[in-house]
């Protein structure tokens, strides 16, 4: 029986328990409906404890099945495209009845896979042309599917996984600065291209106060409720920012400012606190790993977790642009919440394993 990480089980069950106890109490009492239902999140619960659990048995698996999910994230990402469920004129999901899955949260995983074989298997030659190419291509694909969406957050996400497996990888510091430079050039030439929407947002962040009404409103409405909740919050039957529906999508990307609302400055803080947790354990153990794959994959993990929670917790503090990032293991949404589990559950097999997979 394998001892049981409670530095990492232990928070994410936490985050777990505490996202369902604010959703509940968000369907209970807002005044106007909300697009959520308790029994779902349940069953998404339990698809990711499943899920992590059936991650971490495949331990010995994950490096041959890595070119095989890639391909799945590739076909469900192109047929969201022909027959995903348009909304707010962006097409991200793909009606499955009742659960609407997110093809761009595999996209995660099948790259972090991907990419750690191909850095492990070739980490004598990655300061060559042909790997790095390849490496790239992995990436740019599934990135250029996902902004066609379009979806401008998972996609950066995409390329920051990337880099950061780049970073852990063989490669010379020499090539990766020149990669860093190369790619830091050109993100100021991609601004024409974006979507108004994505250039509104963007806008809003750098001045909220100008447009109180429009897209700098979620961003003010959402400092407003973390700064109404105090110390020790408002109650979880109370709190006018998410009864009143000032806040909109209160129980997907902005139920952090929910939680400072409700339960203050105290349950706000309980949350960083398991995040922190959860992450450093990870960083440790990957550090640890002795397999070049293990540690990729670790990295991987670490990366887009990390990310998802400061730009979630940033985007509700003011801190960052508004995406739709949902902050893991609490906000509602099943593929997301499936996909976590299963980044996690991975990871803890592959640190428990112990072996020296690709590490030559």
């Amino acid at each position: 029986m394998p001892r049981v990480d409670w530095l990492i089980i232990g928070p994410a069950v936490f985050m777990v328990a505490l996202g369902l106890v604010v959703l509940r109490s968000i369907e209970l009492t807002a005044r106007i409906p909300i697009d959520f239902n308790l029994e779902t999140q349940l069953v998404a619960v339990l698809l990711a404890v499943t899920g992590g659990v059936f991650a971490y048995k495949l331990k010995n698996l994950w490096p041959r099945l890595s070119g095989g999910l890639y391909l799945v994230a590739l076909l469900v990402l192109g047929l969201v495209l022909l027959v995903g469920e348009e909304a707010g004129g962006a097409r991200r999901w793909i009606d499955l009845g009742a659960w609407q899955f997110q093809p761009s949260e595999l996209a995660k995983l099948s790259l972090i896979i991907i990419q750690a074989k191909l850095l492990a298997t070739r980490k004598n030659s990655l300061n060559r042309p042909w790997p790095l190419v390849l490496s790239a291509v992995y990436t740019l694909v599934l990135t250029g599917l996902v902004l066609a969406q379009p979806d401008l957050g998972t996609a950066a996400l995409l390329v920051l996984v990337w880099l950061a497996q780049l970073l852990g990888s063989n490669l010379s510091r020499r090539t990766l600065l020149l990669l860093l430079g190369f790619i830091l050039l050109a993100i100021p030439t991609t601004y024409p291209f974006l979507a108004d929407y994505q250039k509104d947002r963007i806008n809003s962040f750098l001045h909220p106060s100008l447009d109180t009404s429009g897209d700098g409103y979620n961003a003010l409405q959402a400092t407003i409720a973390i700064g109404s909740g105090g110390l020790l919050g408002k109650g979880l039957d109370a709190g006018t920012q998410s009864q009143l529906n000032f806040l909109p999508s209160q129980h997907t990307d902005f139920i952090f400012a929910v939680i400072g609302e409700k339960l203050g400055f105290a349950g706000a803080f309980l949350v960083v606190v398991a995040a922190c947790l959860l992450l450093l354990q990870l960083a440790v153990l990957t550090w640890r790993a002795e397999s070049d794959f293990v540690r990729l994959v670790g990295i991987g993990v670490v990366t887009v977790l990390a990310i998802q929670f400061f730009i979630n917790m940033g985007m509700n503090l003011g801190l960052a642009p508004i995406t739709g990032v949902p902050l893991p293991l609490i906000s509602a949404g099943g593929t997301h919440l499936v996909i976590e589990g299963a980044l996690i559950g991975m990871a803890l097999g592959l640190f428990r394993k112990g072996q020296k997979l690709y590490s030559r």
